[in-house]
């Protein structure tokens, strides 16, 4: 689904640590990867931001959640990345896990929104009390703007 600059995307994502990491992905497969993301996607229709964030969490990582989701951000966000353009309405979920699933995967999310093939997702750790990992240039479309936050509640700063 692609929105045109004059229209609104309703996106929702799952920030997932374990201790003071966070799981990210990054799409290995397409030229212009940009940059580590937090798995999440566009809210269908009937659907609140919580369900969305939830299939969507499912659907790219292989895994379901059954530990309980908080609030992290949310925002309106003027998208200007190669991919996908336009205004989005994002909303930023967190939770915790007290084992990791594994340290790195790959994941195949077999039904994109925009209808496209499969995508390849890999899937690691970064740990938030390293200064490198908080570097805005290591995400894509913003991914980082709710980092700060998100080390406070995990009491990293």
């Amino acid at each position: 689904m692609h929105t045109s600059p004059r229209e609104l995307a309703f996106k929702a994502y799952i920030y997932l640590t374990c201790g003071p990491e966070l799981l990210v992905m990054h799409e290995p497969e397409v030229p212009e990867d940009e940059g580590f993301q937090v798995a999440g996607g566009t809210v269908d229709p009937g659907e609140s931001f919580l369900q969305a964030a939830l299939r969507e969490f499912e659907e790219e990582t292989g895994l379901r959640l059954s530990c309980a989701l908080d609030l992290l951000d949310e925002e309106t966000y003027l998208k200007q990345e190669v991919r996908n353009p336009g205004w989005q309405r994002r909303v930023f979920y967190h939770a915790r896990l007290r084992e990791k699933p594994a340290e790195t995967w790959d994941h195949y999310e077999m039904h994109p929104s925009d209808g496209s093939d499969p995508i390849l997702l890999r899937y690691q750790w970064l740990d938030l009390r390293e200064t490198a990992n908080l570097d805005p240039g290591l995400y894509y479309a913003g991914f980082d703007r709710p980092l700060a936050a998100l080390r406070k509640r995990l009491g990293l700063v």
